[in-house]
């Protein structure tokens, strides 16, 4: 998934949503970390902005 301005992320999964915090990647002006641990079912990322509104569907996804 390609950011090209600040946005609104949410981790999406079966278990619940998590908000996205703002993080610091080199190489990236805009990346966001979430803290998991455990098993997420259809879990995804949804990132929304100016521009309109894009989701990476992660599949199930374990953590940990």
């Amino acid at each position: 998934m390609s950011l090209n301005a600040p946005a609104s992320c949410v981790f999406n999964s079966a278990a619940g949503s998590l908000n996205m915090t703002a993080a610091t990647l080199e190489g990236s002006p805009y990346a966001y970390a979430v803290s998991l641990s455990g098993s997420y079912p259809k879990a995804s990322v949804t990132c929304t902005n100016s521009a309109g509104s894009d989701t990476l569907s992660l599949g199930n996804l374990s953590v940990g």
